[in-house]
């Protein structure tokens, strides 16, 4: 592999995002391998339908802001997107330790959903920005490396739950998420796309302009349904597999989130 195509600092801020889209996923899913422990703490979430609203409204948030972070972070400074949505959601991770009734972990699902959603579209603007060449695909690779190795990570809430308890867990991962933002406010740069004189933008197209645009891009839609149709399936599955393991063969949570 030819690494030295984009700068150094370049692929540091591929580094220093990784830590932060396994943080994002890690701390989303550690809900759902812990339900046992929740619940028992919580006795305001009274059913499984209960547990299960608490897991569908920070993904119906997060899916119905996503498109707002993505406008935002081609208006505003993307280094600071991501800082602001690291250390939002990190202080909500660890007031979810804090919770004691359905409606206060209701909240702060919500409001992870909410800062979350602001994550994804400027990192990956931001690696764009940093690998305008050859090395972009392989750096936003890098990055989803870290998406999957966080939702893999999660099992180790319930880990937590068994051995001490699942308030540490938040509490503690939460406050690495805190550490880490400070951390990216003095490590973390941006940078100014440079765009040459023809090739620059003859106008600044409104919002409803540009959803015309995709959605009369064929590329565009059959990317959406691509992401779609096994995503219906597949956050179903991750939110409700460790219960279904644990109860179907008798599993301790850590195992069963694993």
């Amino acid at each position: 592999m030819n690494w030295t195509r984009a700068p150094l600092y370049a692929w540091a801020v591929v580094a220093m995002l990784f830590p932060v889209a396994l943080l994002n996923y890690l701390d989303r899913m550690m809900v759902a391998t812990m339900r046992t422990s929740i619940r028992a703490d919580i006795p305001t979430i009274a059913n499984d339908a209960d547990f299960g609203f608490l897991m569908a409204l920070f993904m119906w948030i997060y899916a119905l802001l996503s498109p707002v972070g993505g406008y935002l972070a081609d208006r505003f400074n993307r280094r600071w997107m991501v800082i602001l949505s690291l250390f939002i959601w990190s202080l909500m991770t660890w007031l979810t330790g804090q919770a004691h009734t359905f409606t206060q972990i209701a909240w702060t699902r919500a409001l992870m959903g909410l800062s979350e959603a602001f994550y994804i579209p400027a990192a990956l603007a931001l690696i764009a920005d940093f690998h305008p060449g050859s090395t972009r695909s392989r750096a936003i690779g890098i990055h989803m490396c870290g998406i999957y190795a966080g939702q893999a990570l999660g099992g180790l809430g319930g880990y937590i739950a068994d051995t001490s308890s699942w308030r540490n867990a938040f509490y503690w991962f939460g406050a690495a998420g805190l550490v880490y933002a400070m951390f990216l406010v003095f490590a973390l740069r941006d940078t100014k796309v440079q765009i040459s004189p023809d090739r620059a933008p003859k106008e600044t197209l409104s919002i409803g302009n540009s959803a015309r645009a995709l959605l009369g891009t064929s590329a565009f839609l059959i990317l959406v349904i691509y992401f779609t149709l096994p995503g219906i399936p597949g956050w179903a599955i991750k939110n409700w597999l460790p219960t279904f393991l644990a109860m179907e063969f008798n599993l301790k949570q850590g195992p069963a989130g694993l």
